[in-house]
């Protein structure tokens, strides 16, 4: 499983301090109070943006911008733009300029 976006939603959420200590600290924790709700495409976000989330303060979103994170698509896979730099192995600004310099190619 941690070669699936469902751990790197995680590993993200968790490297960020965005997870409550019981999610922070155990995959499987958060795997059993939030896996009925996922599917692909859908990513993680607070509903209450002020606090840390939790099994009461999350929903799995499909929006492509959501609480203020712009989300981009590509290959049916849909990540925020900081999640694809650090795919790629590229600063979040590097990514941006690469997706910019796509759009006016076209």
């Amino acid at each position: 499983m941690s070669r699936t976006k469902y751990y790197r939603i995680w590993l993200n959420g968790k490297s960020k301090q965005r997870f409550c200590d019981r999610w922070a600290n155990s995959f499987l924790s958060f795997y059993e109070d939030t896996f009925a709700g996922y599917s692909d495409g859908k990513h993680i976000v607070p509903i209450n943006k002020n606090m840390v989330m939790s099994v009461d303060n999350y929903e799995w979103s499909d929006k492509w911008h959501s609480k203020g994170r712009a989300f981009v698509k590509i290959g049916g896979i849909i990540m925020s733009k900081s999640e694809w730099a650090r795919h790629f192995g590229i600063t979040r600004q590097g990514f941006e300029c690469r997706i910019k310099k796509l759009r006016t190619e076209k």
